[in-house]
């Protein structure tokens, strides 16, 4: 998330060199009025999983958005199906198969895990 960019949101970029540079940002989420704590996991076949909460209408809900080409694209968001309520605070973990879990924070009592399934994977030649 970044408050210095215009409009404010969550957005995201890569380095394939280490740091040293990076690619032109994207917004993740253009249509939030606020999207912000994101998680993110990479797999050891470079699948991005960026998981975060964002408020549409309503209360804040957990959307997904996955890259398939080493980040250069992000897929559109979807909403994470969660409880009723407000859902905030993801946190990720991936496994060795692509998979990722998910924990977040439910109407700020309760927390609670999900598995999502890995990306599908790389195209052929990438």
């Amino acid at each position: 998330y970044t408050g210095g960019e215009s409009p404010p949101g969550l957005y995201f970029t890569v380095s394939s060199d280490g740091g040293k540079n990076f690619a032109g940002s994207q917004q993740v989420h253009a249509d939030a009025a606020i999207a912000d704590a994101p998680a993110l996991t990479v797999d050891a076949q470079g699948r991005v999983r960026l998981v975060w909460h964002a408020k549409l209408e309503g209360q804040r809900r957990l959307f997904t958005s996955t890259s398939v080409d080493f980040g250069k694209t992000l897929s559109t968001p979807i909403e994470v199906s969660t409880p009723a309520g407000k859902s905030m605070h993801p946190a990720t973990a991936v496994a060795d198969d692509g998979s990722v879990f998910v924990t977040w924070q439910q109407a700020n009592e309760e927390v609670y895990v999900i598995h999502l399934p890995a990306p599908e994977q790389q195209m052929a030649g990438h």
